[in-house]
């Protein structure tokens, strides 16, 4: 990914993989490049973990997925 990071989209998520898809696939199809992509994941059992770690979205540059305490616990 390039050095020059104009915006970051921060995305918390549990047990939603389709959303994230459909959510990545929006992010995915925009023609500017200078942004990155961060997700926290609370752990979710839906196969999150495999979508994560596909490289089928652009511009990821972290992730993680383990319990965490909810939604302001993800985000922070």
């Amino acid at each position: 990914m390039d050095s020059t990071v104009f915006f970051s989209i921060v995305i918390a998520t549990y047990n939603v993989r389709s959303d994230l898809e459909a959510c990545i696939g929006s992010i995915n199809e925009q023609v500017f490049l200078d942004y990155e992509v961060l997700i926290s994941d609370g752990g979710s059992t839906d196969g999150m973990l495999d979508y994560l770690s596909s490289r089928e979205i652009r511009n990821l540059s972290w992730y993680k997925s383990e319990p965490d305490a909810g939604i302001y616990d993800a985000l922070n």
